[in-house]
């Protein structure tokens, strides 16, 4: 298994940093950022959305992206749930 990650931010490659700028003379490309994994002392952190984000900007990107997909799946769940009576209403 690989120490890194790429962001997931989906709008990291295309964005023109200084950092994500590969290759030399005409051969230039935006590269996505690689983030090492569990690279924080701290226990705690390993399980961090930076692991996954190099920053809040690509984190929200890919929040707004996905949010009303992830929301629609959470109520898909409960109303299988419910139809399979595993969660009981409060009647």
């Amino acid at each position: 298994m690989s120490d890194y990650n790429w962001c997931h931010g989906p709008e990291c490659h295309i964005t023109k940093t200084q950092s994500r700028i590969r290759g030399s003379g005409t051969n230039k490309v935006l590269r996505t950022i690689k983030i090492k994994h569990n690279s924080s002392y701290r226990s705690h952190d390993r399980y961090s959305m930076f692991n996954y984000f190099c920053g809040n900007s690509c984190l929200y990107d890919f929040i707004r992206l996905h949010l009303q997909s992830l929301s629609q799946n959470k109520m898909e769940k409960v109303q299988l749930e419910k139809q399979s009576g595993q969660i009981k209403s409060n009647k």
